[in-house]
Parts: structure tokens; sequence; C-alpha cells
């Protein structure tokens, strides 16, 4: 049984995924395996993890029946395959240096953390340059989060990656939208990611790098994950909620970025982009039930405040017709 499992879905990524091997490959740190679950690839990339777990013994690989839609079942499906203590998230399109496991458990090993976070490095489509650092530099990587935290320094903005990620395997298996395949949105790594740090006593960091692949036709930067990502938000009002209570400074950041994100997804459907039905109702549910003190009650500009306020009579008026 390996220390730790990398867990990688795949769906199309025949061109990237002998990178992520290779990387793990010249680890400085051996006791891996690599579990790979195909979406139901139809560009090889199927056969090609069948060739390369011929020669890699620590690379075991699985097919689903039929697509999921989703990284989140592929993934979640090779988190129940592991054995292993430690469970480490990867994309098969993005790739860590030499000393990246090494560094995460050593960090693990000293502070005793649930999770340890890594420092990715946003690189262009073909792997050159260098287009973002999170956690920016100045980040304090020394000091132990609590759970709450933790949660808020995800809120609005993020202030530190969870791909890349080393977590107790108990864990992942323990949040409440594991292998649930009805909850496997578009969005729903998000999700998943507050709910996990939401159950530590400590997350820790590191400055492991993960070299994460941009693409310009990603979903990630596409209208339809920003309508979903209102779906996403109220299931994270009531996540905090639950973990933190109503009155704590992290629900008020949860509910300023449930506002921020009904605003957003609201503009993009009236500019013609067509929701599921859920996002619409939520959209009309949102707007309707907030209240002029609830924006008034953010935290940011005047002037930011009075433009959303302005627009919430407009977009109640025209998402109702």
């Amino acid at each position: 049984m390996a220390t730790i499992s990398i867990i990688t879905p795949c769906y199309n990524v025949r061109q990237h995924i002998g990178k992520l091997i290779l990387s793990l490959q010249q680890q400085n740190y051996a006791d891996w395996e690599l579990i790979c679950v195909d979406d139901c690839s139809t560009d090889g990339t199927w056969e090609y993890l069948v060739d390369c777990s011929k020669s890699e013994q620590r690379l075991r690989i699985h097919q689903l029946e039929q697509n999921s839609g989703s990284a989140k079942w592929p993934r979640d499906t090779a988190a129940s395959l592991s054995t292993s203590p430690w469970l480490v998230n990867i994309d098969a399109d993005d790739w860590v240096e030499p000393s990246f496991l090494a560094k995460l458990i050593q960090r693990q090993q000293e502070t005793g953390a649930d999770i340890v976070c890594s420092t990715n490095v946003g690189v262009n489509e073909d792997g050159t340059g260098q287009l973002f650092i999170l956690p920016r530099p100045g980040f304090d990587y020394q000091q132990l989060r609590t759970a709450e935290e933790a949660v808020s320094m995800t809120l609005v903005q993020w202030q530190f990656p969870m791909s890349g990620i080393l977590i107790k395997a108990d864990m992942w298996r323990a949040a409440s939208n594991y292998l649930q395949k009805n909850l496997c949105h578009m969005n729903a790594d998000e999700l998943a990611s507050r709910e996990f740090l939401s159950m530590c006593s400590k997350v820790a960091f590191c400055n492991a790098e993960y070299y994460y692949r941009q693409h310009a036709a990603s979903i990630t930067h596409s209208p339809v994950r920003a309508t979903e990502q209102v779906i996403t938000d109220q299931k994270l009002l009531t996540l905090v909620a639950d973990k933190f209570g109503q009155n704590s400074t992290t629900y008020k950041l949860a509910f300023c970025q449930y506002i921020i994100g009904l605003f957003r997804a609201a503009k993009l459907v009236l500019r013609g982009h067509h929701p599921s039905d859920e996002v619409r109702l939520q959209l009309q549910h949102g707007l309707t039930s907030l209240s002029h003190s609830d924006i008034l009650s953010m935290k940011m500009p005047w002037m930011k405040k009075l433009r959303l306020l302005v627009r919430l009579h407009t977009y109640r008026k025209k998402l109702a017709q």
C-alpha cells in the first residue's frame, strides 16, 4: 500500500497526461501510486493509459461505463479505489515539481495538519510562461489556519488553491457529497473543497509547486459555469451556516459572494445566455428575496453598492418577463 494516492480524472487528455506521469516518476519521494479514472475519453487517452500501466507498476487505471459530465465523479471514484492514508488531487493536464510530494509530506509531519495546500503556478496552454502564483507573493506559509479561517480565505476571492492538496483519505470519503452523482454539478469541486476545509482541525501551506495549465476554451471560463455558480454559492451558504453559524464573519463573506454571484449570473442571462431552469428559478428567488439592507451591509465602496441597488430593480423586472 502506497502512503499517497494521486487521484486524477481523465477526459480527452492524451496530449498532456504523459507529462503528469513523467513528473511523478521524477519525484524524490517514491511511495506513491497514481489512480487515473477515465471518463470515457474519445481521443485515445484510455489506450495510452493501458500502455503506460504495463511499464509503470504504480499506475492504476479504471474506466467509467459512461461519461459523467463532471470531474468530481471520476475523482471521487479514484478516491474510492485508494487504500492509502493520504490523497493528492492532481488534474491530468497539470504536473508538479520533483520535490512536490516530499514537501507536502514533510509539512504535514511538521504540523500535524489534516490538509496541506500547495502553491499553484498558472501556465499557458502550451505549458510555458507564468500567468499567476497562488498564494500570492507575501503569503505567510508558516501560519496554520483553523477550519473557519481557511474557509473564509476562499470566499469572494480564493487566497490559496485547492488543487494539489495533501488530504487525509478518510476525510475525503467522509464528505457529504462523496460519490453522490446527483451532486456532481459543474462547480461541485468548489463546494467539496470548502467542506473538506470545514472538517479540519488545522490547515497548513507549503511552497510545493503545482503547474496549473490554463485553457482558453476551458469550461472554467464559460458563461455556463458562471451562471451555475449561483447554485453552488447557495449550497455553500447552507454549509457555512451549519458549520459556523449565521452570525459568523464567514457567513457574511459567503453571503456577499452569493450576492455578487446573483448579479453576475443575471447580467449574463440578460445578455442572451440561456440558463437551466434550476438556475433561472434560483436567480428569480434570490433577487426577489434580496433586500436593500443586504446590499448596503456588504463591504464594498458606496458607489458599487448604489449601482447594485439600481440594477436590482431592473434585473428583477426583466427576469420576471
